[in-house]
């Protein structure tokens, strides 16, 4: 073969030889664009569908001249032409040149040669997977740890200051910046981390920010802006002009909201040259701007409260104990142990609530002469008949003596059950949503609360519900990391493994680890869609299923199509899932609680399933959990 070269497209019919082998003598094809490749009609749509094109002699194979006179530019005499899809989309085409003579092209050369070319829509497919997920989970630790050293700022100052150098290391630019609005829209930069070598514009007042001009209402709402090269980005000359003066030659801008008002700009510059922002550092960069609103007003609480003696301490000591806790467990119990001993009351505790307005006491600190009612399930919580609405716009009820508040007896009778003599209620609010209450009992006595007690009540539960809100973000995107990272080790894993029997073995060993479940195994169907399994991991003391030839899979009557789009199942209880009796027997014989199942697609068809089991108890499996899974399933 004189000649291999990989052709891309850039658009639909133009494209580069982005890769070339080619013997000495010949002219290289490397780097060549061609605007008008001349591919005869309707052979764009026929490479889409994975045709190949054979051609023994250019002069006999009827093409258009502008086709000869691309391959005579090139001493083409021969050629071979494969489509590269990459997913489902049309990436290139691989080319075999022959150019010394004539070639009649076998049939085994034609196979072999079309298998090269999925192969390596496969390999790209599998690098671009691996770098997608490998940027996902860096982006997903970068945000967590600068988050935190945000959030440990106890001031405003601090705040701004952290958040400028950290966010210009991470991204490697030149330049960070706080920028505060005056209320006429004008400003005044207030924070500011510069790498040697640029002007420094900290305290530079902008009296006249023509380039904020109509985009007030536009940062407000969260726009945020990229621009790669301030030249080509149609700003208004004066726009130019400012940034020419802090030398800048591109930049990020994201809106920091607090108290839900645009407060500034969170501004990146590039002073070195031009740069192509990727989507990656632009979504993280977002994400902290918003992070920092959060943070500044965190701070400003805390600086407010300072001011207002012994009681606001005590709330600056609660919201920061609150705050350290990294998952909603730990935010629920330092919270009521916080506020208990802080309002020296005799029960604190969270009530969350049901859909229905039910709810379960999920967290409580007692003092030891009193009842615990941590867990206990109210059914029928009548004392918040009617109260739903007012608690979720912020309602805080104290009463000072259970008998002389009005109460209805069916209230009443359930606070008798809990020794209550007085109580504060003040509503947690989680995603703008009544996620529960904050409830402290005085069991000892009835109690006068005072002014000052009340709004520190009030306002510890309003930072519960963003602690809860931070926690939850923080958990989701340490788990989305970890499971990034997990997907990559056992991918690798299987990657590694060089025949099928491995890659299976490999497959249900790490995906059962990973997942801490009883078995995992392998189906392999039949041409009938009978089946066997072919692989199996499974903790001791659960039947072993290896080789088990299941000769009528009623579970897959009618799933086949569904199986073949890509379906995943998910059944956290065998027993709740409205499965046939068949199903049901043969998944009791395999001692069976809880399942996932995910298709394993070879060559586009269903070559199997990709099972889990949970034997010992029913389990409510997690999105990250089933994602994780359908993931590993298309990797094999």
């Amino acid at each position: 073969m004189d000649r291999v070269t990989i052709f891309c497209f850039t658009s639909n019919r133009n494209g580069t030889f982005i890769a070339e082998s080619v013997i000495p003598g010949l002219p290289k094809i490397l780097g060549v664009k061609v605007s008008d490749p001349g591919f005869e009609v309707g052979y764009i749509e026929k490479y889409q569908n994975a045709c190949i094109r054979s051609i023994d002699d250019i002069y006999q194979a009827d093409l258009s001249d502008g086709d000869i006179e691309l391959l005579e530019q090139f001493a083409v005499k021969s050629t071979l032409v494969a489509p590269i899809l990459k997913g489902k989309r049309l990436f290139g085409l691989l080319i075999a040149h022959q150019c010394s003579r004539l070639r009649f092209w076998q049939q085994s050369e034609i196979d072999l040669f079309a298998q090269i070319a999925m192969q390596v829509g496969f390999a790209l497919d599998y690098a671009k997977l691996l770098q997608q997920v490998d940027t996902k989970a860096d982006k997903a630790q970068v945000f967590i740890e600068i988050t935190r050293s945000i959030r440990q700022s106890l001031n405003e100052e601090d705040v701004l200051k952290t958040t400028v150098e950290e966010v210009r290391k991470e991204l490697s630019t030149d330049r960070v910046l706080v920028y505060s609005f005056n209320p006429n829209w004008s400003g005044i930069i207030i924070a500011e981390s510069v790498v040697p070598g640029y002007p420094k514009v900290l305290r530079s007042e902008i009296q006249d920010l023509c380039f904020g001009q109509g985009y007030v209402e536009k940062y407000q709402s969260g726009r945020v802006v990229a621009t790669n090269n301030i030249y080509e980005a149609g700003l208004a000359d004066c726009h130019i002009s400012l940034l020419e003066s802090f030398a800048v030659k591109a930049n990020l801008v994201a809106p920091i909201l607090k108290d839900e008002q645009l407060f500034g700009l969170l501004i990146a510059h590039q002073c070195s040259r031009p740069r192509e922002w990727q989507q990656s550092e632009i979504d993280l960069f977002a994400q902290i701007a918003m992070q920092v609103g959060f943070a500044l007003d965190h701070a400003r609480l805390l600086q407010r409260i300072e001011a207002e003696g012994v009681q606001s301490q005590l709330l600056a000591d609660t919201i920061g104990s609150i705050r350290q806790s990294l998952n909603e467990e730990d935010v629920l119990k330092i919270t009521v142990e916080e506020v208990r001993k802080a309002l020296s009351t005799d029960r604190v505790m969270v009530y969350s609530f049901d859909s229905n307005w039910s709810g379960t006491v999920i967290a409580e600190s007692v003092v030891l002469t009193y009842p615990k009612v941590l867990r206990a399930e109210i059914q029928d919580p009548c004392f918040g008949q009617g109260y739903v609405e007012e608690y979720q716009s912020g309602r805080v009820l104290a009463i000072n003596n259970i008998y002389e508040a009005g109460l209805a007896d069916c209230h009443i009778n359930l606070l008798e059950s809990f020794g209550v003599k007085a109580n504060l209620v003040a509503p947690i609010i989680k995603d703008e949503q009544l996620f529960g209450l904050l409830i402290a009992h005085q069991c000892s006595r009835p109690r006068d609360w005072q002014q000052s007690e009340i709004d520190l009540f009030g306002q510890i539960a309003m930072q519960v519900g963003f602690a809860l809100d931070h926690a939850r973000l923080l958990q989701r995107v340490e788990a989305e990391r970890m499971r990034s990272q997990l997907l990559v080790d056992i991918i690798r894993s299987i990657r590694q493994s060089l025949k099928e029997e491995d890659v299976i073995k490999t497959t249900v060993e790490e995906v059962r680890k990973a997942l801490s479940t009883d078995r995992v195994l392998v189906y392999s169907f039949y041409a009938n869609l009978f089946g066997i399994i072919i692989a199996e991991s499974v903790v001791p003391g659960y039947p072993k299923v290896l080789r088990s030839k299941i000769h009528d899979p009623c579970f897959t009557q009618g799933y086949v199509e569904k199986y073949q789009s890509g379906r995943v199942v998910a059944i956290n209880n065998i027993y709740e899932s409205g499965l046939a009796d068949c199903h049901i027997k043969l998944l009791e014989s395999f001692s069976v609680k809880a399942n996932l199942v995910a298709p394993i697609i070879k060559d586009e068809q269903l070559f199997g399933l990709l099972i889990t089991h949970q034997c010992s108890e029913s389990r409510d499996w997690l999105q990250p959990e089933i994602d994780l899974f359908a993931q590993i399933a298309t990797g094999v």
